[in-house]
């Protein structure tokens, strides 16, 4: 269980975490995730580790993973799942100091998303539309359109999720 903010040495507890725990029938850990988000540059670490481990990332019913969380941890399982009544949430980065949305960091979580295998296109397009200053829900359903959830044993599609291809029109 990863569980709320993402702060610095995240990615070493997760590390001697997802060593302890067992791989399922799948060869992955389950991670579950509920968190605000946090640190985008730690984030990225602890996706590091997910990915040398293997790891299916799953957000269960009632429990919201956002930000970070959502941007950069969730989308870097191998497996995805959002459960019935769970949640991601997804906004620009922004600088804390001033509030102002941070285009670079955008660009660094978008170009992530593109390696594990998410549209960064629609990353992008989504932390824009919210801005610094909103946020965008995505439910179960959602979340599959949008292509971040990828059933355990499955094989990531080369065709583009339909909300997605909605997002290129």
């Amino acid at each position: 269980m990863a569980q709320g903010d993402i702060e610095r040495g995240d990615a070493r507890r997760l590390a001697k975490a997802l060593e302890r725990a067992d791989p399922d029938r799948h060869g992955t850990r389950q991670l579950y995730l509920e968190s605000d988000g946090g640190l985008v540059s730690e984030a990225l670490k602890m996706a590091d580790v997910m990915r040398e481990v293997g790891v299916t990332t799953i957000v269960r019913d009632g429990k919201v993973c956002a930000s970070a969380c959502a941007s950069v941890l969730f989308v870097s399982g191998r497996y995805r799942t959002v459960e019935r009544g769970g949640m991601l949430a997804i906004h620009s980065c922004f600088d804390v100091r001033n509030g102002r949305a941070a285009s670079r960091c955008n660009a660094i979580i978008s170009a992530h998303a593109e390696t594990v295998g998410v549209s960064g296109f629609a990353m992008m397009a989504l932390q824009e539309a919210a801005g610094s200053g909103g946020v965008i829900m995505f439910d179960t359903e959602d979340a599959a359109c949008f292509g971040f959830t990828l059933k355990p044993g499955a094989r990531p599609s080369k065709r583009t999720p339909p909300c997605v291809a909605d997002l290129e029109r």
